[in-house]
């Protein structure tokens, strides 16, 4: 893996992971597996801090994680973390490229359950390593979005002079705060500059739409915008209902003088 890609992959990263033992901090460790038994690889391990909102549900949406970190080699992870509650899951890209973002058709998911089949609490308490032992990953199918009656907001991603923009994501935020975190992500914008973001139930939030999986701010040539413009504007979803006509301009990030 490239600094490059690394660096990539560790856009949303709320925990600094692999660092030296400090006070506070405890460990996760497990394997994951394909489902044919052989180690999972380009995969990545998605931590989500049970405070932060909703247990990561695939079926219904996709919940930004607070913190990734790669699988190694053999399927083996170790995770860094604060003290706290987390949930954890496992994404195994189908393609060689590791990349953060929601999964694709035929990607490899895992996400660590108790007996009775909702996301599993794992309590991290400080210089104690909680050992969750091997899992064995699924598949991914898009047809899985439709057992269950989504929450989601549509509309469309487009330049200033109504151009659409394919390939960009829009991020739900519970406040419109410059530096607050996504709680939720669209799969990318199709040809029409599309989305579909799938969101947990009742809830009021931001919009945002960038032309990368990412945080932070923009880069010079990064497109990205704000629903509702200048002033945000607040988006109500109610539980079960599609939302449409919502859609979000995008501007390029200006490029140094010379550039």
């Amino acid at each position: 893996m490239t600094l490059k890609l690394l660096t990539a992959t560790l856009i949303f990263v709320l925990t600094a992971q692999y660092a030296s033992a400090e006070e506070g901090k405890g460990f996760i460790k497990g394997r994951a597996l394909l489902p044919s038994g052989k180690p999972m690889q380009n995969a990545l391990v998605l931590c989500y801090q049970k405070q932060n909102g909703s247990p990561p549900l695939p079926e219904r949406y996709w919940r930004v994680p607070d913190s990734v970190v790669p699988v190694e080699a053999d399927g083996k992870y170790t995770v860094e973390l604060t003290e706290g509650e987390y949930y954890l899951g496992l994404i195994g890209r189908k393609s060689a490229e590791l990349v953060p973002g929601p999964p694709l058709e035929g990607d490899i998911l895992i996400l660590l359950k108790n007996k009775s089949g909702e996301p599993e609490v794992i309590k991290v308490s400080a210089g104690i390593t909680i050992d969750t032992g091997t899992q064995k990953g699924s598949v991914y199918r898009r047809s899985a979005l439709n057992t269950v009656k989504p929450t989601t907001v549509e509309g469309t991603v487009k330049l200033p002079d109504g151009k659409p923009v394919p390939g960009a994501f829009v991020f739900a935020f519970h406040s419109p705060e410059r530096g607050s975190r996504p709680v939720f992500a669209s799969d990318k914008t199709d040809r029409s500059g599309k989305y579909v973001l799938r969101v947990d139930g009742d809830g009021v939030f931001y919009l945002k739409a960038r032309d990368i999986y990412g945080g932070g701010k923009p880069q010079p040539g990064q497109l990205h915008g704000v629903y509702g413009g200048e002033e945000a504007a607040q988006v109500t979803t109610i539980k079960g209902n599609k939302l449409k006509g919502i859609d979000i301009v995008v501007n390029q990030t200006d490029r140094p003088a010379g550039k």
